[in-house]
């Protein structure tokens, strides 16, 4: 009779001890150059002023 209720007992503590446990660390934030350089290196060599558009979706983005 109290082997139901002993485990939802037990579920509800597994449940709350996973959401207990402390966070990863989120990396820091790169410098917008950097962000910028990527973009530029990432699109395609044929784009026509490739070094214009990094800073304009740099800005679109933040």
């Amino acid at each position: 009779m109290h082997t139901p209720r002993l485990l939802i007992t037990l579920a509800a503590l597994l449940v709350l001890a996973g959401c207990a446990g402390q966070r990863s660390q989120e990396p820091a934030p790169r410098a917008p150059a950097e962000v910028k350089a990527e973009i530029v290196r990432l699109m395609p060599a044929t784009t026509a002023d490739r070094k214009g558009w990094g800073p304009g979706i740099y800005a679109a983005f933040a």
